[in-house]
């Protein structure tokens, strides 16, 4: 038997290229999409998938849109979205605004509900509910129903979401399966955070914070709410430059001039002679808001696309979970 037939076993489509060769596409391509949901249309809110993250399972929430450029024979990036703590996933729409054309016309945007309005890593969150696995599981099924591109998955999200992006970050099967990761006002609890293991050598972190985020404060100690200490940012970005094996120097830029005391900066590793893996903005006067074009001079959506946009894993790396390989620059 062919390795083909086995790749076809596993759900793998097959399409004949220009060169006589076959294309394999992943198996949730040349599917009809689900009558729920319409390309370029509103996010639609499923409520009843069944997830081993609790015990015993239970049904989990997510909304998501399609864009208007999906095509169900050409794979597809993905973006997940993380609400904050006492938030919902469609306020994090309404936040992150990936749903909306002017930022994004081709990823698919997903924005995940966490039970209790909470994720895994604030020191609240119940210890029995596995929110990392109810990611991989969402993966998995949203792949086998869509058209998605396995070496384009990203993760996004604000306060305690942004906390879960950090967990997904360092967990060694999504680390694999995610190609890069923008944390927005990040909780990263001392206690909460647990090991890093990120399965790749180089794992793309954009991170933005402000300076007068009274809710998570950017030189860390207890948050607002006095359930926990957060770790210092530029202490946190430290650990990633290095985890990246970044260049010891990194580079500061201001990104607006200042007014009064107000100031703008984008600060980037060179990591593996690949600028930017590690990249942050801080805007100094910004609370613990998304940053926008209205509240900071630039729309972190925006940037968040196109940092995205530079990452793809290797093909191999989006078939081997788990297998350490390097990262491509597009």
């Amino acid at each position: 038997m062919t390795l083909l037939f086995y790749l076809a076993l596993l759900g793998f489509v097959f399409l004949p290229s220009c060169i006589g060769e076959a294309v394999i596409l992943p198996s949730g391509c040349n599917q009809p999409i689900p009558k729920e949901v319409t390309v370029g249309g509103p996010s639609y809110n499923f409520t009843e998938f069944l997830s081993n993250s609790t015990s015993p399972p239970s049904n989990r929430a997510y909304s998501l849109t399609v864009p208007e450029d999906y095509d169900i024979g050409t794979p597809a990036p993905l973006i997940f979205s993380f609400h904050g703590r006492g938030k919902n996933n469609l306020e994090q729409e309404a936040t992150s605004k990936f749903s909306n054309s002017f930022f994004n016309t081709k990823a698919i945007a997903v924005y995940p509900q966490g039970i209790d309005r909470q994720w895994q890593g604030d020191p609240d969150a119940p210890t029995s509910i596995n929110d990392t696995l109810f990611i991989a599981e969402l993966l998995t099924h949203l792949e086998d129903r869509f058209c998605i591109s396995q070496t384009q998955i990203y993760a996004s999200g604000k306060s305690n979401g942004g906390g879960m992006v950090g967990q997904l970050a360092c967990n060694p099967e999504m680390s694999a399966r995610i190609v890069a990761f923008a944390p927005v006002s990040g909780a990263f609890y001392v206690n909460s955070e647990g090991p890093c293991y990120p399965s790749r050598t180089t794992i793309p972190m954009l991170e933005f914070h402000g300076g007068n985020d009274s809710f998570i404060q950017y030189q860390g100690g207890e948050d607002r709410g006095h359930r926990g200490v957060t770790e210092p940012i530029p202490q946190w970005l430290q650990e990633w430059a290095q985890r990246d094996q970044c260049n010891p120097q990194n580079s500061t830029a201001q990104l607006i001039a200042a007014t009064g005391n107000d100031n703008v900066n984008r600060t980037t590793w060179t990591c593996g002679g690949q600028e930017g893996v590690v990249s942050h903005y801080f805007s100094s006067y910004l609370g613990h808001v998304w940053p926008t074009a209205e509240n900071a001079g630039y729309n972190a959506t925006s940037v968040i696309m196109e940092f995205s946009d530079r990452w793809k894993l290797p093909a191999a790396n989006a078939t081997q979970v788990g297998k350490r390989s390097r990262l491509e620059l597009r």
